[in-house]
């Protein structure tokens, strides 16, 4: 494990978006906590939604009276293979199957995990372990500490490979939370799961009002012309995210549209994904050297303003996942007031109230003409992207989250009874 350093955060700067009230009642129910030490330990400390989730949300714990701090696993390319593997098989991908020397090989590299945890973090109250490239470790441990694993993906169809690795596992955590009701796996005790969905930083780099000089002068230099249309989707290059489907409604909305541009920004990569090199080749090919397509892949450590200024400045943000646990680049894009068309799949059919805040398409085809609609109409994009970024700030900002969290650790204390789930 590595330590992730994190920069102090101060809840009161929420104060002018939702109000002293909502303060208050975080305030008063971490009081009971002061003191209340957490250890969260997760694959990767940059890209993807769990660093992004960690980063807001530790610092907030922190400045609320918990004593906080966030571990990451050491890069390791053969382990983080075998994880995919099961994060695939999890979502529903049946050919995701696992050989016994991975099964090995994911078993002892948490064996090793365990021991680090306990010569590391040995006086922690809370073990928060989140996915499930870390969630085996508990398996090795002695100590009698509570153990909450908080599972990000969608695994409402897993595979039977994926389902016997990791049910049985279930049982051995004090508490398990997923982000929609449909996530249990099968076994989980009801009464020991808590349904707590994502959130964001309204403050972060990427979340943060660009001025539009600002974004036009960033795609400019990256090569996009900020006065046709744009149509753009933010994700790491993965199969579930569908960059090919993408593609593929793209060309048939440029029949209509012959100035349409799209922008694949891959600009959130992670170290836990191997996967995402051959994932853009594939994408590389399809595109057959449109100069229309756009394609970026860049560092996580460079990805904020460039994000930024895609989401605020295209005509439409798409996000056609087939799978998705939640989809934070879905709740970004409606902060920032984007019309946005999501595949009609987990957490994006959570967020997206079909036809008010965005519209949810299945098929290429009907992720087209959504997108045509939406181009030919400025008002609906406007009456999308004001109810959309209404919904983000009524219910999925960091401050929600912290307090749910802050409910669910008062739970497990014997202070108090979750409702959250």
């Amino acid at each position: 494990m590595i330590p992730v350093p994190h920069r102090p955060k101060s809840l009161d700067r929420y104060q002018r978006l939702l109000g002293d009230r909502v303060l208050s009642n975080i305030r008063e129910t971490a009081e009971g906590l002061r003191g209340l030490r957490i250890t969260h330990v997760n694959a990767t400390p940059l890209g993807g939604g769990v660093a992004e989730i960690l980063s807001s949300l530790v610092p907030l714990m922190a400045d609320v009276g918990l004593t906080a701090q966030w571990w990451a696993l050491d890069p390791h390319p053969e382990f983080f293979a075998v994880t995919k593997k099961i994060h695939n098989s999890l979502q529903g991908m049946e050919e995701a199957s696992l050989s016994r020397q991975e099964i090995d090989l994911y078993m002892d590299y948490n064996r090793h995990l365990a021991q680090q945890i306990e010569d590391q973090s040995s006086d922690a109250d809370v073990l928060i372990l989140h996915d499930p490239q870390v969630l085996p470790s508990v398996s090795f441990m002695n100590n009698g500490r509570r153990v909450i694993w908080h599972c990000h993906l969608d695994t409402s169809t897993p595979s039977r490979t994926g389902l016997e690795l990791i049910a049985p596992l279930t049982h051995l955590v004090t508490h398990s939370i997923v982000s929609m009701p449909t996530y249990s796996v099968d076994g989980m005790s009801r009464n020991r799961l808590s349904v707590l969905p994502p959130a964001i930083d309204p403050f972060s780099p990427k979340n943060s009002p660009l001025p539009r000089p600002q974004g036009i002068e960033i795609l400019g230099r990256m090569g996009v012309d900020a006065s046709r249309p744009l149509v753009t989707q933010v994700s790491r290059f993965d199969p579930w995210k569908d960059p090919l489907g993408v593609i593929d409604a793209y060309r048939l909305v440029k029949r209509e549209v012959p100035a349409l541009q799209l922008a694949l920004l891959g600009a959130i990569t992670a170290q836990d994904d191997p996967e995402s090199v051959s994932i853009l080749e594939a994408v590389r090919v399809h595109a057959d050297g449109d100069p229309d397509i756009h394609i970026f892949f860049e560092p996580a450590d460079g990805e904020a303003e460039p994000v930024n200024a895609f989401q605020s400045l295209s005509t439409v943000v798409v996000q056609k996942s087939i799978r998705e646990g939640f989809g934070l680049t879905v709740t970004e894009a409606m902060w920032k007031g984007a019309a946005i068309v999501g595949g009609d799949c987990g957490g994006i059919a959570f967020q997206i109230q079909d036809g008010v805040s965005g519209y949810l398409a299945s098929s290429p085809e009907e992720c087209a003409s959504h997108l045509l609609r939406l181009i030919n109409d400025p008002e609906d994009r406007a009456r999308i992207g004001a109810h959309a970024r209404e919904r983000v700030l009524t219910n999925f900002l960091m401050p929600r989250l912290l307090l749910d969290y802050l409910r669910l650790l008062t739970s497990a204390m014997g202070h108090g009874s979750s409702s959250s789930s």
